[in-house]
């Protein structure tokens, strides 16, 4: 293959040539030349090592390399040397750099030394790192974030079997807050969250081009990619100059999967972090920069992944989905103690598909936190499919502790259909209690996914119509039924048209002479959709004898809603109120009137919050419930 003169003969499209050119291009042999090919020259006669860890710095945060540099010492895999870059450092910040290292062990001290950086972007002292290091591989640890004491150690193994390729191990991601001392000397740093899972994930190709999946210290780049093919680091993104750089490397030298967690991704609430420091705007540049890049980068994928896209594609296809725009490409599993669904204690695993059959597997590591009574699976983020064979099974180690299906669900959105669920909203979603357990454990999620045309489909596509035309036409209708000693029937049911108008309610019912006999009591439905609210409410009741009864929110008897400062507020369709009446007096008419309207969950929420007694608290706490869940996963939809 040394003789490349066949390229001569491919289109100038034909996808090898089109890789190979780009990358050609893409390798800034100037810049190389100009600033770091006598750097790299001169180490070439230094003494080896496996990895350099080229840590990037500007001196102001002491206390956390400090931090970093003792998970260095603690390694238990010592075949690595450290370089520090002092980036747009000053004078001071430079000096406390230097007394730091002085400061470490002699042993480890000598395997470190220290640079400065004037120049470029957060690109710039990455290139200096890389350029004066002496590995065969280099990772970037930025000062701020930990890694585990077997991190060298599975960049190692991991080299040994698949040298050449880009590591990749995985990293928690963990809020930390940064507090001052009273007397403003010293630093105090904590962590403000548990660890999250959601960057331990395999690397897929596809799925990075949209968005970061791998944070940089869990990233071992070989350096020949750098000294042999100089391609560089961005010197000009002020932000997201990893993310380009793994997107421009990955198709040349791939990417090798490790799955063991060896680091945390420490994210700040402090100011001086790039995600404050940098502009919305200037993100957002970086990124259509980035995008309008690699928009002109052919893919190269590995045998591995071609084979999982493969089986995607077949899997669809055998599914009847052949030509299907979108697919089924990852679920998400959220696991609680019992408590609501968290947007930080969650999952992604990518779907396997083989011949209709789907598989997901979730693997919650020792670093997840809390014991585990309810989990909840997110099978994709489409809709308009039905799961057939539904199995989950809880594994640790070899052992399966349980086993669930269909008839262990606890809740879900879908409807069952022929032995099948069927999901037909969006963001499709499964609840199960489990029995108790504490991770490390292994979630195992399969089912036949079909998308064949179902009955129940067009069934409930009609039933929904009809039910949201019965609706329409109801939503501005009051009922009043009386009850004269036989309960409440429909022969004694008056009704009232168009009682809302704007925010204004106003309902008028006359009863009738043929209705004789003395009323004990009313039951007023003042509409007969969910979601209702009615304020300032006044019930006035007129009586043949010319006396009159007024009646406000607080007298009403009894109700399917609950009170609220103003009035009252209902949250399931068809709501009701009792309404006290003088048993002895016939009644010749009644107006009711009132501020209303139709409220949205948070709405809803609020006049919960502010309610004065609740008739039935069972039923509006799990009303609520139910509500918060649902904006719960319309949230986590638009963020993932």
């Amino acid at each position: 293959m040394e003789n490349l003169t066949w390229m001569n003969f491919l289109n100038p499209s034909s996808p090898i040539r089109e890789y190979m050119k780009w990358v050609h291009e893409n390798g800034d042999d100037r810049l190389f030349e100009e600033h770091y090919a006598g750097i790299v020259k001169s180490q070439e006669k230094e003494q080896h090592c496996f990895l350099t860890v080229v840590i990037r710095t500007q001196g102001k945060r002491r206390d956390m390399l400090q931090d970093v540099l003792m998970c260095l010492q603690a390694q238990n895999d010592q075949a690595f040397e450290v370089v520090v870059i002092c980036h747009r450092a000053e004078k001071d910040a430079y000096r406390t750099i230097c007394e730091l290292v002085r400061e470490q062990d002699p042993k480890f001290a000598e395997r470190m030394r220290v640079y400065q950086s004037e120049q470029g972007e957060r690109g710039a002292p990455l290139n200096l790192g890389f350029a004066y290091a002496r590995g065969e591989y280099a990772v970037c640890l930025d000062d701020d974030d930990l890694v585990f004491d077997h991190w060298v150690r599975e960049f190692h193994a991991a080299a040994r079997e698949h040298a050449g390729m880009i590591l990749h191990s995985w990293a928690l991601a963990q809020h930390w807050y940064v507090r001052k001392t009273e007397d403003g000397n010293r630093q105090i740093i904590g962590a403000a969250g548990e660890p999250e899972t959601r960057y331990c994930v395999p690397y897929r190709t596809l799925r990075q081009q949209s968005e970061n999946y791998c944070p940089f210290m869990g990233l071992a780049f070989p350096l020949f990619l750098f000294r042999k093919m100089h391609v560089m680091f961005s010197e000009s993104l002020s932000t997201t100059e990893d993310w380009d750089y793994l997107l421009r490397t990955a198709g040349i030298a791939g990417v090798w999967d490790i799955k063991e967690v060896t680091a945390i991704y420490r994210i700040w609430d402090a100011d001086d972090v790039s995600r404050r420091v940098v502009r919305d705007e200037e993100w957002k540049a970086n990124y259509r920069r980035i995008n309008q890049k690699t928009g002109s980068m052919p893919l190269l994928l590995t045998a591995e992944e071609a084979k999982n896209c493969r089986e995607e594609l077949n899997g669809l296809q055998s599914a009847g989905q052949k030509g299907r725009s979108s697919f089924l490409r990852e679920a998400v599993l959220f696991w609680s103690d019992g408590s609501d669904f968290s947007g930080n204690q969650y999952i992604k695993a990518p779907i396997i598909l083989d011949d209709g059959w789907m598989r997901a597997e979730f693997v919650l590591s020792e670093c997840s936190s809390g014991r585990i009574t309810r989990i909840r699976i997110d099978p994709a983020e489409e809709t308009l499919f039905a799961l057939e064979h539904l199995r989950v099974q809880i594994k640790r180690d070899n052992d399966t502790l349980e086993e669930l299906s269909e008839k262990n669900i606890r809740e879900t959105n879908g409807i069952t259909d022929d032995n099948s669920l069927l999901f037909l909203a969006e963001d499709p979603r499964i609840v199960f209690d489990i029995e108790e357990t504490d991770p490390p454990v292994t979630i195992v999620f399969t089912a036949r996914v079909t998308y064949r045309s179902s009955a129940a489909v067009t069934q409930w596509v009609e039933d929904q119509c009809a039910d949201a035309r019965w609706l329409a036409d109801n939503r501005k209708i009051a009922h009043l039924y009386l009850d004269r000693g036989e309960g409440f029937n429909t022969k004694d049911c008056i009704v009232c048209e168009n009682v809302l108008c704007g925010e204004k309610y106003e309902a008028s019912f006359t009863v009738s002479p043929t209705m004789t006999g003395k009323v004990q009591e009313l039951r007023f439905d003042p509409t007969e959709a969910e979601m209702f609210r009615i304020d300032q409410l006044m019930i006035k009741i007129n009586y043949s004898d010319g006396s009159t009864d007024k009646i406000n929110a607080s007298q009403v008897i009894s109700m399917n809603g609950f009170e609220t400062q103003h009035g009252m507020a209902f949250i399931e369709r068809d709501p009701y109120m009792y309404i006290p009446v003088s048993s002895d007096k016939q009644i010749r008419d009644i107006q009711i009137t009132g501020d209303a309207g139709f409220a949205g969950c948070e709405e809803m929420e609020n006049l919960f919050a502010e309610a004065k007694r609740v008739p039935s608290y069972e039923l509006i706490c799990r009303q609520l419930r139910r509500m918060r869940e649902n904006n719960m996963g319309n949230r986590e939809g638009e963020k993932q």
